[in-house]
């Protein structure tokens, strides 16, 4: 997103109330079905205290800091920075190990694991604070290339669009941030500073145009996810001040209409690019600066916005940042009494490809393609280290411009925020009306506790500055419910009196992505973690013990707490296995004794309750109305016109002694397939039904839409030979898919929307 942004681094299962199984229920063997809650929208605080968290924070040259030590209390919103793409729309991760490997130093978790890396803990450390929503940012300052690209193609576009919500589900997370770093504006990259930079060598004029075409897909998916998973998700957008930049590639009023807010990027103002030394975070504009009419500050910027496009003044966030920029050799200024600022500096340092350089030392050392770029760049946590590095720096205040800035005899000068500007930005947001504050990086921010690694200096100074000390806000976290089934079955005990219940809990989730992210997320979200399960009795049963299997069990009145993350073996159930339990009871056991089993989840062993979910209510599921005098437990209506004692019911179009037409695929005498496909239930990613005798599987949620006549649905297969669907122009196919085209057999060798045969993209296998 910054531009040292790399410095520092390194189912078979209906959404009904039951899962379907057809087959007569043997004596004592009942099988369990989860419910599903909607919990209420979430409400959106006035005032949002933004932070971003990046994903190479978990390694040494961010002092290992971890999400756990996030201030989590103190933000709305934490932007977990980056993913990126390829110019198709197939997502990537900037370091993998990081967000889906790293253990992190949690109790229970094993390197690369479903619940491990920097994803899974963001989920728990919301948990804990539910007046946080957690989002992903997508691109950033090196890794916007392929905005260009894929925005200009529909294809590309849609597959980018469809591709995001499928992460945004699976992670459970709130919101969307985009940061397309420039729209409209040719970059070549700058390997010195990051081997890994992208540039933005194919950006065109048409970006503005389809950066707003893009956010408006963007925004209407998210509506539809929504409308599935009774959540409300936000989308945000991070724009520079350079008002260059902003001319040229941002439809600024287009770009506010659409988000729900945007992150001004209020630092990188000044740096050591420039000829004269100045603040790169300052809330105001000293006339003194020789590029004061730039309208490089806070407020310049939003004037500008409020002034020249009249934006919503909620919907504008303003930046501050937790690290320094710097000049190495700077004039003494206009002013004496703030000594260096908007000195001139000299050229007279080297970059690590030996191009002269203006700035100051940085944190880490000069290396080429990791920092290799002079900027008296340093986390506001290390000030005293850069102090040491060089003595004689002495601090300052511009009052004009309210920021700090440290300066030394012989010409070192740094730029930065540190508590009090923050406190003068978070004044101004007050008074101004706007929607908060941004800060990059949560990483470079600095303990107020010098025993913690919980970095949160600046973070208090912003949201006690804005909201004071009052807590923040909470809101309801709503979590994708997993295709999980429970049987319980009884036996007897060998001697004695007593008896218990077998418990199977089996995960009938399926894996179905094949790119790296989208199915290091799916795992996430189907696979179940850490469980504990509370069952109900009616209390005509005492549960006393469980076997090695059931870890540590407890009772709390008539229920009964299994904790089955205490056993190795169960903390991690994965898609389409099965794990057995036995609770041993003093008295012969009886399935009917069971009224409820809820699980709730958890990411490691100490951390929050994640998708508590109901997997078996005993209590009526039929929405009878009790206002009806019929005994519900009756199947037949004495009201009805219809003989109580005929079994027909003559308005049935159906007679049963009519011959069965051998035409018809579906028998109606026949009892009910669990898999026959109802027009009325509501299917998940990976749930596989039958349709006029054809296996259709759920390409994503789904209902209401025959298998036959929609693209939410992928044809499998008939009467049990595989089926390869015939070749659509237009589509996008994915690496190993396969077609029918013009009499002959081709399967995709990688994600293409290009006709078989036309070029490498596709293999002839027949």
């Amino acid at each position: 997103m910054k531009k040292h942004s790399r410095s520092f681094t390194k189912n078979l299962l209906k959404k009904t109330l039951s899962i379907a199984l057809a087959a007569t229920l043997t004596a004592g063997i009942i099988p369990f079905a989860p419910t599903v809650e909607v919990a209420a929208q979430p409400t959106q605080p006035t005032l949002r205290n933004v932070v971003y968290y990046g994903d190479w924070s978990v390694w040494g040259g961010q002092g290992a800091f971890f999400p756990q030590d996030i201030p989590a209390e103190l933000i709305t919103h934490l932007n977990f920075a980056f993913l990126y793409f390829d110019a198709s729309g197939n997502l990537r991760f900037t370091d993998e190990d990081a967000a889906v490997g790293h253990a992190l130093g949690q109790e229970g978790i094993t390197w690369g694991n479903a619940n491990a890396g920097i994803l899974p803990a963001l989920i728990d450390l919301r948990a804990q604070n539910p007046n946080m929503r957690i989002g992903v940012s997508v691109g950033g300052w090196s890794k916007s290339a392929n905005f260009t690209p894929m925005a200009i193609n529909p294809v590309s576009r849609q597959n980018f669009v469809s591709n995001l919500i499928r992460f945004v589900e699976y992670t459970d997370m709130d919101f969307i941030d985009l940061d397309w770093e420039f729209p409209g504006d040719v970059r070549q990259p700058d390997l010195v500073d990051n081997r890994n930079d992208q540039g933005t060598p194919y950006s065109v004029p048409e970006d503005r145009e389809n950066w707003v075409i893009l956010l408006r897909e963007i925004r209407a998916a998210l509506d539809e996810l929504g409308e599935r998973t009774g959540k409300h998700y936000e989308l945000t957008v991070a724009l520079p001040v350079n008002r260059t930049k902003l001319q040229a590639g941002v439809d600024i009023p287009g770009v506010f209409e659409i988000v729900c807010f945007v992150n001004m990027m209020t630092y990188d103002m000044r740096g050591a690019w420039d000829s004269y030394s100045g603040h790169h975070t300052n809330l105001f504009t000293n006339p003194d600066d020789p590029h004061a009419e730039l309208g490089f500050s806070v407020h310049d910027t939003v004037q500008y916005l409020l002034d020249t496009h009249n934006v919503p003044r909620d919907k504008i966030v303003v930046g501050y940042a937790a690290y320094s920029r710097g000049w190495g050799s700077v004039g003494p200024g206009p002013n004496p009494d703030l000594p260096g600022l908007f000195g001139y500096a000299e050229r007279i340092f080297q970059d690590a490809d030996n191009s002269p350089s203006r700035g100051a030392s940085n944190q880490d050392p000069l290396i080429s393609g990791e920092g290799g770029r002079r900027g008296g760049i340093w986390a506001y946590r290390s000030l005293d280290l850069l102090k040491a590095r060089y003595p004689g720096l002495v601090e300052y205040w511009d009052d004009v411009a309210q920021a700090p800035f440290l300066s030394s005899p012989c010409g070192v000068f740094i730029t930065f925020d540190n508590e009090r500007s923050v406190a003068a930005k978070a004044d101004y947001v007050l008074e101004q009306g706007l929607g908060g504050m941004i800060l990059w990086m949560s990483s470079q921010d600095k303990p107020s506790n010098a025993s913690s690694n919980v970095r949160d200096a600046l973070t208090r100074a912003a949201k006690e500055g804005m909201v004071g000390t009052t807590p923040l806000p909470a809101h309801d976290i709503i979590y994708r419910q997993q295709n999980i089934s429970v049987e319980v079955s009884t036996f007897e005990a060998a001697w004695g009196t007593g008896g218990g219940f077998e418990i199977t809990l089996t995960n009938n989730e399926r894996l179905t992505e094949t790119n790296t992210v989208l199915r290091a997320t799916e795992e996430i979200a189907k696979t179940i973690m850490l469980p504990t399960l509370f069952i109900q009795t009616d209390g005509s049963v005492s549960i006393t013990s469980g076997d090695h299997n059931a870890g540590t069990v407890r009772t709390e009145g008539n229920t009964v707490i299994v904790n089955l993350a205490s056993v190795f073996n169960a903390r991690l159930i994965e898609p389409g296995t099965s794990y057995t339990f036995a609770l041993n009871t003093a008295n012969p056991a009886n399935t009917n004794a069971i009224q409820n089993i809820e699980m709730a989840q958890r990411i490691h062993v100490n951390g929050a309750e994640i998708r508590r979910q109901t997997l078996h209510n005993s209590g009526p599921t039929d929405p009878v109305d009790p206002t009806d005098p019929v005994d519900p437990t009756d199947p037949v209506d004495p009201t009805d016109p219809v003989d109580p004692t005929d079994p027909v019911d003559p308005t049935d179009p159906v007679d049963p002694t009519d011959p069965v037409d051998p035409t018809d695929p579906v028998d109606p005498t026949d009892p009910v397939d669990p898999m026959a496909f109802d027009i009325n239930a509501i299917y998940l990613t990976g749930d596989i039904v039958i349709f006029n005798g054809v296996q259709f599987m759920a390409r994503w949620w789904i209902t209401g839409e025959y298998p036959d006549q929609s693209e939410a649905w992928e044809r499998l297969s008939t009467d049990g030979e595989d089926y390869i669907a015939e070749f659509v122009p237009g589509r996008a196919y994915t690496q190993g898919e396969q077609v029918r085209f013009q009499g002959n057999i081709y399967e995709a060798n990688w994600w293409t929307t290009s006709v078989p045969g036309s070029d490498e993209s596709w293999r002839q296998i027949n």
